[in-house]
């Protein structure tokens, strides 16, 4: 499993959306807003487990094949 975490993460693109972006860092799953997100939003984010990450200044989760589709359901709407 950890292996396969690797080799997404080295082939992962960032993924660029108008409201922010989603990327692979230090084995995260983070989602990076330009602004603050709407209430809404943040209650998406909340409820697929992604958690305030004060150190990254975004919400992060543990990178796992369900994180990266988590952020990118929430983010598709954005």
């Amino acid at each position: 499993i950890n292996k396969n975490r690797i080799e997404v993460k080295e082939n992962f693109e960032t993924l660029q959306y108008p409201s922010g972006k989603i990327l692979i860092e230090n084995d995260r799953v983070i989602i990076s807003h330009d602004v603050i997100p709407s209430r809404e939003v943040i209650e998406k984010i909340k409820a697929r487990g992604f958690r305030w990450s004060p150190s990254f200044k975004s919400w992060s989760r543990k990178h796992t094949a369900n994180a990266l589709y988590d952020a990118k359901e929430i983010m598709k709407g954005e």
